[in-house]
């Protein structure tokens, strides 16, 4: 979910009229994201939802610290969980 402030731009310009593809170009966002913020302010959802999604390594946390703990740096962990566990991850959200 974007931030606060972002929703409530994205609000703002709607209420003066812009399209999302006007707004979409003005903020640099897709237009897909501006298309669900519309669409949640348009049910009556007039604040940010709180939304708390399970990170994709959570599982793998323990095996990440034990490979921290063997000394393997960032990118040889993250090639690891590509080649082993098959996951589509970037390097970054294993740094």
């Amino acid at each position: 979910m974007y931030q606060v402030a972002m929703y409530y731009t994205v609000k703002t310009l709607l209420s003066q009229g812009k399209s999302i593809r006007e707004i979409s170009k003005e903020l640099g966002m897709c237009r897909r994201a501006i298309s669900k913020i519309k669409s949640a302010l348009d049910n009556g959802q007039d604040r940010p939802s709180e939304q708390t999604t399970a990170k994709s390594l959570d599982t793998y946390k323990d095996l990440i610290n034990e490979y921290y703990d063997e000394g393997l740096t960032a990118l040889f962990i993250h090639r690891r969980l590509v080649q082993q566990k098959a996951l589509t991850i970037s390097y970054s959200s294993v740094a």
